[in-house]
């Protein structure tokens, strides 16, 4: 990129331009970027791995059933170890949330207690809990959930369990009475039954009819049990992946195993957001970075060029490549609102590929704050640089006032509205007065056979920054 653009003269006279280190730029960007406090810059760099996923599918995968998510997946399980107790929880209450029949099946394999403890807790005031058994018996015999698990285990086990039931005004009833007549059922005291002998029976929470009465509706049922108290599925989640006594091996590979079937199926969007602010350790942020793409990937966008083909040797730098392309026009507009005027005096005429990826990207930004600044000429620099491009004026006509003749095709529409029609034409159709109002013009780059139209400064800049940016890396 050359940036050998005709200064205005007024920059000119009132600047003298200065020669700073690459190190001291850096300083200088890293000093105005953490200023706020470290939180919001964190913030950037966490919404930088949302935005990745097209890169992720783009490089040469892995293997040849490789996906974007699948990518992610691997990676946060690898590089963000169960150490970090805040962020596992995390991920397993996400677990909980969308796969509520998966966790039912883990909760149930190694113990029956779990449930047990969870239905005879002591809070009383759980109406979902008490209405999974209670709410469900029907007159019609036709049992719902637990009221139906309660009905099929007594009944195939009534020899060895129906004592165990308790009946409202002590009226008790008979298996038989009870298998002709279903609707009996109704007059089971469910409070009592559970909280006497026949909840305290492991062999009834751990029985078909019980874990058939969950997994009825596809696991709905027993989403809204888990919501109903997700931190208590939760802890027992994460007790089978803080264990470390060899009978528990097996539990921890397979939960593991699980969590990575599990996100890699989930939409990479949802599953940044419900995780990665999370990560307490920023170390973990940048050994998940550098992981991510290996150093023999490519990547065509700007964010990917900060991903790809690099290892960040610290937060701070890798951050601060974060604020310098993934949000470079918001920083550019805190900085304007700051005193950068020493940045602004950085001489600049042609960007070094040669340099680290962050040198690259404290470049482009300056040319960047210069052009906001009215210092360079976005046009001017695409002029020097090699770059085609036409300028596209905007005419706008407004529509004009209804008519008695118009009133039948206004009919048809709900609201009357004035249209507006929006022609384009070239620089050679239009005066100068009207080409040289920005506020009225687009652009159309030309080049590589698709040429790209360009709506407003602020895009053009990010545009032409961008494709030098990515030029830039690959070389």
């Amino acid at each position: 990129m050359d940036l050998r653009a005709a200064y205005s003269k007024r920059e000119l006279n009132e600047q003298q331009f200065t020669s700073i280190s690459n190190n001291k730029i850096e300083e200088i960007l890293k000093e105005a970027l953490f200023r706020e406090g470290r939180k919001e810059a964190l913030s950037w760099a966490l919404d930088s791995f949302s935005s990745l996923e097209l890169d992720l599918d783009n490089v040469e995968a892995e293997t040849s059933s490789s996906s974007s998510t699948q990518r992610f997946a691997e990676r946060l399980l690898l590089n963000v170890p169960f150490r970090d107790v805040v962020l596992t929880k995390a991920l397993l209450g996400y677990f909980c949330e969308y796969n509520a029949e998966k966790v039912v099946e883990l909760i149930s394999s190694s113990s029956s207690s779990g449930w047990r403890e969870f239905f005879l807790s002591d809070d009383d005031d759980d109406e979902r809990k008490k209405a999974f058994f209670q709410s469900n018996f029907r007159f019609d015999g036709e049992h719902l959930k637990g009221a139906k698990a309660i009905c099929s285990f007594s009944l195939r086990r009534r020899n060895t369990h129906w004592h165990h039931l308790r009946w409202r005004n002590n009226k008790s009833q008979s298996p038989v009475i009870c298998a002709t007549k279903p609707g009996t059922f109704c007059e089971l005291d469910c409070v009592q039954t559970l909280r006497g002998s026949l909840g305290e029976d492991d062999e009834f929470w751990s029985s078909e009819e019980f874990m058939k009465s969950l997994k009825r509706n596809g696991g709905e049922d027993a989403k809204v049990l888990i919501l109903s108290d997700i931190e208590y599925f939760v802890s027992i989640l994460y007790g089978k992946l803080s264990r470390t006594s060899s009978t528990d091996d097996n539990n921890f590979s397979e939960l593991r195993s699980y969590l990575f079937s599990f996100l890699k199926k989930q939409n990479h969007l949802i599953t940044c957001q419900k995780l990665l602010p999370f990560i307490s350790n920023e170390t973990d942020v940048l050994k998940l970075a550098n992981n991510l793409f290996t150093k023999k990937d490519e990547c065509k966008s700007l964010l990917g060029c900060v991903f790809a083909g690099v290892e960040w040797q610290s937060v701070e730098d890798f951050v601060l490549a974060i604020a310098l392309t993934f949000r470079a026009r918001i920083f550019a507009q805190i900085l304007k609102d700051c005193n950068n005027e020493e940045i602004l005096k950085q001489e600049i005429v042609f960007i070094d590929a040669s340099k680290s990826k962050l040198n690259i990207f404290c470049q482009f930004f300056i040319a960047r704050l210069k052009i906001n600044a009215n210092v360079l000429d976005i046009e001017e620099v695409m002029r020097k640089s090699g770059i085609e491009f036409k300028r596209v004026a905007l005419e706008y006509i407004e529509d004009f006032e209804d008519d008695e003749d118009s009133v039948q095709s206004i009919k048809k529409s709900k609201k009357k509205r004035k249209k507006r029609k929006l022609m384009m034409t070239t620089t050679k159709n239009k005066g100068e007065e009207q080409l040289n109002n920005e506020d009225m013009l687009q652009w159309r780059i030309i080049g590589d056979g698709d040429d790209s139209l360009v709506y407003s400064k602020n895009d053009l800049v990010d545009v032409v920054l961008e494709r030098f940016i990515v030029k830039a890396c690959s070389t």
